[in-house]
């Protein structure tokens, strides 16, 4: 995995934390995702 708490990867789908490029492809290599992939979604 990418080695950050739970309670950060929550933080951050909640975006009560901002986060960095890099920690973003962590995650993304840790679910074998592209990054791009993480930012795709429909606002509200």
């Amino acid at each position: 995995m990418c080695n950050f708490p739970k309670s950060t990867i929550a933080r951050i789908e909640r975006a009560e934390m901002n986060t960095s490029v890099k920690t973003l492809v962590k995650i993304a290599n840790a679910f074998e995702i592209e990054p791009k992939e993480l930012l795709d979604f429909q606002i509200k």
